[in-house]
């Protein structure tokens, strides 16, 4: 082979037996290369009396769910195969180390399906229901059978795949940024409006809040803006996404004279009610629900979590003039008190933050997974139940129609904040554009799993058993 893909990190591969396997942290999709090398150690090859070793490109998909029959639970499975390759590397006698090194340098190269639906790499849940897909390259160190009690040996790592997805969605998210507090005139926009009170007999006022995302319809005046590149909602993990959020509140209806009671806000923020809680406790802000759906011989369960992406703070707020305003509105009508005018205060705040989504998996569906999410916006206000969230659907692409090295040889493991198992309303239902989130956990032993695997899998070296058995 003609490239060398691990001599870049030869020199950090820590051979504890008698072959040790390198594979530079990647990310792939289909119809990517997958290339690294296996690396023999003499004179250990010769001690352990291996005869031959043998890697494989290996991915599966397994689904499983507890049923009940009257007082008994018991759990059913379904495997998929999606790839299977595999080569011989090396036969006692067919090669030794160069001279002055005592290591056999083996390469190897194995090509994903092309298949633009092949499925993203998903970890297994902790509990006994869940759906994982895994790919992962192992090698197998084989020796004679007559010997007693030589077993094979084998190692494993495991890769993190995408599916294939369009690199102009994160050149569309490039060109959007530095925009103004207005956003651009082709955003949708969501939008949420509801009244609140500061105590029980207090007088309502209103506060709206409007989260925009890219479509062909022109709005005058879009109050918050959920920066997503086109029609469909669609967002690529492979960059960080820019998010203008702008909040719009009205103070009950009040006399001019009560009006001028109220702060003018001469170099700080302005307090009048309803103004954002900058100082809650709860400061979640953006928060991601990703729902798995899982199916297994007519029967169907909801694997769903809540997973905050970012907290509100009050250097989100745009520095610039149109970032937050305060103005009278007038709204004297018959009845009032003649000469005396009333009105409402008007406050607009524009925020804009950018959240992370590289370490979820694609948006996908199969006949046994289906993974979905949705995106909320949270924005607190003093007094109880005034937040207002406002949420809506989004799909998760790659972004990359390529193989990409990882800039990290770990992913930093996310714990979600909450987690819940729901069963779905019938045998057909599907988790797939509902408002119901999800994550799958990597280790069985965890009890709040990550949301995804790491972005690069250590080796493990084990004898007698493959890594990961049973998965």
């Amino acid at each position: 082979m003609a490239s060398n893909p691990a001599a870049s990190i030869l020199s950090q591969a820590r051979i504890a037996g008698p072959f040790s396997l390198v594979i530079p942290p990647t990310t792939y999709c289909p119809g990517s290369d997958v290339e690294g090398e296996v690396l023999l150690t003499f004179p250990k090859v010769q001690e352990e009396k291996i005869d031959e070793v043998v890697v494989a490109l290996l991915g599966n998909l397994k689904a499983s769910v507890v049923v009940s029959h009257g007082n008994q639970r018991r759990s059913i499975s379904e495997r998929q195969e999606l790839v299977s390759l595999r080569t011989s590397l090396w036969k006692r006698g067919s090669a030794y180390p160069p001279p002055g090194s005592h290591v056999l340098r083996l390469p190897f190269r194995f090509r994903l399906p092309s298949d633009p639906k092949l499925l993203p790499s998903i970890p297994s849940n902790a509990g006994s229901e869940s759906a994982s897909i895994k790919y992962y390259v192992e090698v197998i160190a084989h020796r004679p059978t007559v010997l007693f009690g030589a077993e094979d040996k084998t190692m494993r790592r495991q890769l993190t795949v995408v599916s294939r997805g369009d690199p102009g969605l994160c050149a569309s998210i490039r060109s959007l940024r530095g925009l103004s507090a207005e956003g651009g005139p082709t955003w949708k926009t969501v939008h949420k409006e509801k009244k609140m009170r500061r105590g029980i007999w207090g007088e309502y006022s209103t506060a709206r809040v409007e989260r925009a995302q890219q479509s062909n319809d022109i709005s005058p005046g879009p109050l918050a803006q959920l920066l997503i590149p086109n029609q469909h909602g669609i967002l690529p993990t492979c960059i960080d996404i820019p998010l203008l959020v702008t909040v719009k509140t009205t103070t009950a209806r009040l006399s001019r004279a009560k009006a001028h009671k109220h702060p003018e806000g001469q170099g700080k923020p302005v307090r009048v009610f309803p103004a954002i809680d900058f100082d809650t406790n709860d400061r979640r802000f953006v928060s991601l629900q990703q729902a798995f759906t899982v199916r297994v011989r007519g029967h169907t369960r909801q694997h769903t979590n809540e997973i905050a992406l970012a907290y509100i703070k009050p250097e989100d707020i745009l520095p610039s003039e149109s970032a937050y305003y305060k103005h009278w509105q007038a709204d004297t009508a018959a009845g009032d008190r003649p000469g005396e005018e009333m009105g409402r205060w008007v406050q607009q705040w524009t925020l804009q933050r950018s959240v992370k989504l590289q370490r979820f998996p694609p948006t996908f569906e199969c006949d046994f997974v289906d993974c979905a999410y949705v995106m909320s916006v949270r924005v607190p206000f003093p007094g109880l139940g005034n937040d207002i969230e406002v949420s809506t659907r989004i799909s998760l692409d790659s972004g990359i129609d390529h193989a990409m090295p990882q800039k990290n040889g770990r992913a930093t493991r996310r714990v979600p904040s909450a987690t819940t198992l729901t069963e779905a309303s019938g045998p057909s239902a599907s988790g797939l554009g509902t408002d119901v989130p999800v994550p799958l956990a990597e280790e069985p032993q965890s009890a709040n799993p990550p949301v995804r695997p790491p972005t690069y899998f250590d080796a493990v070296y084990r004898d007698g058993r493959v890594v990961g058995e049973g998965d």
